[in-house]
């Protein structure tokens, strides 16, 4: 068990203003609760008590040049005139010392206790202030007697000053007021649009190495809890400080520790990677009879091992990879070879889940293992791994419906279709990632049979692009033929693979189509999170009802460190250079610093991102090491840290080099 250290949070900078949200100051100063006022200077956090009368408190004077507020109670005001009109004069920029106020009290306090004739001096008072209100009601009868007559100043001869802009013959009428009223509006909208383009700018400037470190920052928090609580565990829960491991894992251990390998050696955490190192070499085993998911641990694992064999060179991690990728070949013992479910790790023996409709596969299970396989066989010499994988693909892409279409679910002893289900969400999405991604990997062969599935399938799935009444694009699901206008956040990854489909279209208009729709489903899935109380996106939009970009299913609005819109905000960036995404990506990293981290103990999901405060899942998720903070680094690094045109992006964000390279 890693030593107990204390983590100080990771430094925020910024944040930019982009969106419809205001994004939160987290260096703003917490309102005073007390009625004393307080005089609040341009530096942040640099408050001052402004004493009252008589207290002997020093005020210090402000900063030259900077900006003063005078807050009372709930209440600010933005200038000191009102502060000195209510007290003695001063020079422009001073405010009242002690020595000013106890003069001022002084004077009054040796006064006598009595006024001139024996009055008291309440009474004295009560004698003036009656006085002085008799002369004013005397002087405004005055006035109105005699108003146009020479004795308001005015000569009589042609308009008063103000008579163009005041009218003189009637009272404003309502069309008056309420053209009145909309220039009043225009022009709050004009300062309003001035302010923001203004926090844009500002913004922009905010370097992005610093949005990189900060990010870094958020890593050694994640990673430090799980060292600290959950050390050798598969993953950590923040709250309870334990670990935590899932089915999915069986009883194989340290998933989080291969997961966030490749991003501990991206960031260049050089002794965090060392002590991994360590405890594979001498912890990490295989040999256990337990039954695991074999998409999950393919995804993970092997992914995780070969991520980082493929950026250092090490040979304990190709070994280790090997080893998985052996147990895990019985999976594809079926008729077809489209691989079992779940299988065993020793007795080899393969299951289906229990819940998939007639015993079927299911479709981003089966479609999302070849990548590691082909890069396995190309390390080891060994093509075992991927005559795998391309035998189950094919039965696949030679038999898809005439719509084009994938249905979710398909049986692996005979091949056939199960459900006619369709999502590139939950149970379909990796599955057209891997189409284009096992491509790329092989450096894009031209006449690709691969390729040519994918083309098919791209263009197939532009039949479940709709736009709802109130602007927003999304791809929708549908159950046997009827579509269901409603999009998970698993889907939300299909912005950046449009993204990267541009690249390689066949056509300009193809390419406009493609960045059109990347573009918009992106532009959706980023309201997902700035639409929610937490800045944070729902597990499920729901479109053209009253729920839109949100859920009417409490159930369906958790949020569990999922990476997918991040992902889009990567490859939009890295193919756009539109500037937009980065913003988007730092109020991401605004709203996980202020709602899903768990004290200094890392980060939680949230059970409803629409409840502010959120309630917390107490589970910190190994992908979001592996994925959400990578693409979150990436996105604030220069290109030349992994570049598409070299590395492939597994699932799960483990980079694999191209290998025709």
């Amino acid at each position: 068990m890693a030593a107990m250290r204390q983590r100080m949070p990771p430094t925020v900078v910024g944040p930019p203003s982009f969106g419809s949200q205001p994004t939160p100051d987290l260096n703003r100063p917490r309102e005073s609760t007390s009625r004393t006022a307080h005089i609040v200077h341009g530096t942040p956090g640099h408050v001052t008590n402004v004493q009252a009368p008589n207290s002997g408190g020093v005020t210090p004077a402000p900063h030259a040049g900077s900006r003063h507020r005078l807050r009372v109670g709930g209440h600010v005001v933005e200038s000191l005139a009102a502060v000195h009109s209510s007290y003695i004069p001063m020079q422009r920029g001073e405010l009242p010392t002690a020595s000013d106020w106890h003069r001022r009290a002084g004077a009054g306090a040796r006064r006598k206790k009595v006024g001139r004739f024996g009055i008291p001096s309440p009474t004295a008072g009560l004698i003036v202030f009656g006085a002085a209100c008799l002369l004013f009601a005397a002087l405004c009868l005055l006035a109105t007697l005699f108003s146009g007559s020479g004795l308001s100043g005015y000569s009589g001869q042609g308009q008063p000053p103000h008579a163009a802009a005041i009218p003189s013959t009637h009272p404003p009428q309502p069309r008056e007021i309420a053209e009145a009223l909309a220039k009043t509006r225009g022009e709050a909208k004009v300062r309003a649009k001035a302010a923001t383009a203004a926090r844009r700018e500002a913004a922009a400037k905010t370097p992005n190495r610093m949005r990189q470190q900060t990010v870094r920052g958020m890593m050694e928090l994640a990673w430090g809890g799980y060292k600290e609580h959950a050390w050798g565990e598969n993953e950590l829960r923040p709250v309870s400080r334990q670990g935590h491991s899932a089915q999915i894992f069986g009883t194989i251990s340290g998933a989080t520790i291969i997961d966030a390998l490749d991003t501990l050696i991206l960031m260049n955490m050089t002794d965090e990677v060392a002590v991994s190192r360590a405890w594979i070499a001498t912890s990490l085993t295989f040999d256990i009879d337990a039954t695991v998911s074999t998409f999950e641990v393919c995804i993970r694992y092997l992914g995780g091992l070969l991520s980082a064999y493929a950026l250092t060179g090490d040979e304990l991690y190709k070994t280790k990879a090997e080893e998985i990728g052996y147990r895990l070949l019985p999976a594809f013992e079926t008729n077809t070879g489209i691989p079992w479910s779940a299988v065993n790790l020793r007795t080899g023996k393969g299951i289906m889940w229990s819940w998939a409709p007639q015993g079927c596969a299911i479709l981003s299970e089966l479609g999302t293992m070849s990548l590691e396989f082909e890069y396995l066989s190309r390390i080891t010499g060994n093509t075992v791994f991927a005559d795998k994988v391309r035998r189950a693909l094919a039965v696949v892409v030679t038999s898809v419906p005439a719509t084009g279409l994938y249905p979710n679910y398909i049986h692996p002893q005979s091949g056939q279709w199960g459900p006619h289900d369709v999502s590139v969400g939950a149970l379909g999405d990796s599955f057209y990632e891997y189409l284009y991604k096992v491509w790329s990997l092989a450096g894009k062969p031209p006449n690709s049979p691969i390729k040519k599935a994918y083309d098919a399938a791209i263009t197939a799935l532009q039949s479940l692009i709709h736009t709802s009444k109130r602007g927003n694009m999304y791809i929708a699901e549908s159950k046997n033929g009827t579509r269901h206008s409603k999009m998970g956040h698993l889907a939300c990854f299909i912005g950046g693979l449009f993204a990267l489909s541009a690249e390689d279209a066949h056509s300009p208009d193809e390419t406009a189509v493609y960045l059109e729709s990347g573009a918009g489903i992106t532009e959706t899935c980023y309201r997902g999170y700035a639409n929610s109380a937490t800045g944070l996106g729902p597990e499920e939009m729901q479109f053209d009802n009253p729920s839109e970009l949100s859920s009417a299913n409490s159930g369906h609005r958790y949020y569990i460190l999922r990476p997918e819109v991040i992902e889009s905000y990567f490859y939009m960036w890295r193919i756009t250079k539109d500037e937009r995404y980065r913003g988007y990506a730092w109020e991401a990293v605004l709203a996980l610093e202020q709602h899903a981290r768990c004290g200094n103990m890392g980060y939680c999901g949230l059970k409803d991102v629409q409840a502010n405060p959120p309630v917390h899942d107490d589970l910190q998720q190994s992908y979001f090491l592996a994925e959400t903070l990578k693409y979150l680094y990436l996105i604030f690094s220069d290109d030349t840290l992994l570049p598409l045109d070299r590395w492939v992006m597994n699932t799960e964000a483990h980079p694999l080099p191209v290998l025709s390279v």
